[in-house]
């Protein structure tokens, strides 16, 4: 019921309680995908932001592109990006990293390039050599995205390797 109240109103102020509710972290599966879609609709970047921090603590630290693509649909229509996430996608993405997890490194790529999350910038060029070439694919438009010298580098590096798959 407060997801669809806060839909239908669409203001900051009735997305903060949605946020709050989301924080507590005692939400079922089905009520944080309503939650976090209704939050998409109305919230400011900063409550966009704190509900990106609350979805990894609820999930433990693991992406879902299914449960991020609100605030994704979010990004592009209007290009509000959720405030202060690097650190906590910056933590997942090492131990993504760490672990080999592709389809972790895809997500974060995906979120990296329409946030601009320049953070995971590192941990992109590390892991882009061993990704599948999809992922590889998301990783360099990613990068192309950040338009930071050090990406930029990594891309003329990547158009000369004559044994690069891009």
């Amino acid at each position: 019921k407060l997801a669809y109240a806060v839909s239908a109103i669409r203001t900051s102020d009735a997305a903060e309680v949605a946020v709050n509710m989301l924080e507590t972290g005692k939400l079922s599966a089905d009520e944080l995908d309503e939650i976090v879609t209704s939050i998409a609709l109305a919230g400011s970047a900063d409550q966009l932001g704190r509900s990106v921090r609350a979805i990894l603590k609820a999930d433990e630290g693991r992406l879902s592109l299914t449960r991020m693509k609100p605030l994704l649909d979010r990004t592009s229509r209007d290009r509000t990006v959720p405030s202060g996430v690097g650190s906590a996608l910056l933590r997942i993405a090492e131990r993504a990293e760490a672990a080999k997890e592709s389809g972790q490194i895809d997500v974060l790529s995906r979120l990296a390039g329409a946030w601009q999350v320049t953070e995971l910038e590192p941990v992109l060029v590390r892991v882009i050599g061993s990704a599948d070439p999809s992922v590889r694919q998301r990783i360099i438009g990613s990068l192309g995205s950040f338009d930071t010298p050090s990406a930029r580098q990594e891309l003329d590096r990547l158009s000369r390797d004559a044994n690069a798959e891009v």
